[in-house]
């Protein structure tokens, strides 16, 4: 038999009752309507299978900001805290997490928020804590930073249904375009390592980021306003 919601493992008193966070409570352009909150709740645990994050670093998608401005705000809790993707630190958990996620108070992951609850619940990943199904995070790999880890939730598997997609082989030539964004800066890398080194990848962006995409593994760089890159992949 599941256990009830509210039992979980980890230590209640070591977690405030209250966090820090961005929210909002109308829509509109984030720079005009997010406001730092000092005393929101933490959120709480709700069924066996729920972990509740500290958060350590918020990853900036372009969704967060559409939901902001076009959503009304009769479809979501006020106050709202916006975004997705976080990396941090499990600070409590659900006592029906299954043994083989070897997950447990303060192991490091990142993941992201499912859509519900960032609009029926207005917990997003603008805050110090939240919490998520367990299925909705990963253990961060050894040696990966967690600013790192943060911007692996949605443009990490954006990247990687793209190369799922072009099922890229070695020796093959690939053109990025938009390289230097998010998703962009992922698949730049993962494309890279697709060819090798006898393939190509030619990374499109403006002319300021030339300096970021190439130690990335772009073999050539094209400006995307001035340039016309189908010459550099013959």
């Amino acid at each position: 038999m599941a256990s009830l919601p509210e039992e979980v493992n980890g230590a209640p008193s070591s977690v405030p009752t209250t966090m820090r966070g961005w929210a909002h409570t109308a829509c509109g352009l984030p720079t005009n309507i997010l406001k730092l909150t000092t005393d929101l709740p933490i959120p709480k645990i709700k069924t066996p299978t729920d972990v509740l994050i500290k958060i350590s670093y918020a990853a900036l998608n372009p969704g967060a900001s559409i939901m902001m401005q076009y959503v009304p705000m009769i479809f979501r809790t006020k106050p709202s805290i916006p975004e997705f993707d976080f990396s941090g630190t499990i600070a409590q958990l659900g006592s029906g997490i299954p043994s083989a996620r070897n997950l447990k108070v303060d192991t490091a992951v990142f993941g992201s928020i499912p859509l519900g609850s960032l609009v029926k619940a207005g917990q997003g990943a603008l805050a110090e804590y939240v919490v998520v199904p367990a299925d909705n995070v990963c253990e961060t790999p050894e040696g990966t930073k967690k600013d790192e880890a943060a911007g692996l939730g949605i443009a990490g598997v954006t990247a990687l249904s793209l190369l799922d997609g072009a099922k890229l082989k070695a020796g093959e030539k690939v053109l990025v375009y938009g390289a230097s964004g998010g998703c962009g800066s992922l698949a730049l890398q993962l494309a890279k390592d697709a060819v090798g080194v006898d393939g190509k990848v030619v990374a499109v962006c403006s002319e300021r980021n030339f300096g970021m995409v190439k130690p990335l593994g772009a073999d050539e760089v094209s400006n995307r306003s001035t340039e016309n890159v189908s010459v550099s992949l013959s």
